[in-house]
């Protein structure tokens, strides 16, 4: 039963990532750009055709593609299994992978539809930019900084027990 509270938790993950993509695509031109706060952040719509920050977006529709959706889909497919195998009661574990997955979702779905990931959120201060990016990205980074940080403080919990058995 507790599994059901975070497939929903994936569900709104992925539903508000998919939302805020259309109403970008809706609202804002391809290469259009909305200042929301002067000198810091804009919503910019542009589409992602590559990995990671961009890398191989020059490349068409082609093998890479392919290459970059199936490792997608592989990777989705391997924390998928880690969440259906971690315990219920483990709220931290299943919200960062909850995260994780319905951002994943919501990417490899784009990237399916649209042959490539709608990303928005442009985040400059002067000549520093950081690459353009989206709400899918941001819940996996979450995600993955909170079973990050899991993963540290359940290991110095249990060598801070492991010392007080001595």
């Amino acid at each position: 039963m507790k599994k059901l509270i975070w497939i929903s938790v994936i569900a709104n993950v992925f539903f508000l990532d998919i939302l805020s993509k259309l109403l970008v695509k809706r609202y804002i031109p391809f290469y259009g750009e909305r200042v929301i706060i002067p000198n810091f952040l804009s919503l910019t719509n542009i589409v992602n055709r590559g990995t990671v920050f961009g890398f191989f977006s020059t490349y068409e529709r082609g093998f890479l593609y392919f290459v970059f959706l199936i490792l997608s889909i592989f990777a989705f497919l391997l924390i998928l299994y880690v969440f259906l195998k971690t315990s219920s009661n483990e709220v931290i574990a299943n919200l960062s992978f909850s995260f994780i997955i319905g951002g994943a979702l919501g990417n490899i779905f784009d990237r399916i539809v649209n042959g490539g990931v709608t990303d928005f959120i442009d985040i400059y201060y002067g000549s520093f930019r950081w690459p353009t990016f989206n709400l899918a990205d941001s819940f996996i980074s979450i995600g993955a900084i909170l079973i990050i940080g899991e993963m540290i403080l359940h290991r110095k919990r249990r060598v801070c027990s492991l010392s007080s058995q001595k």
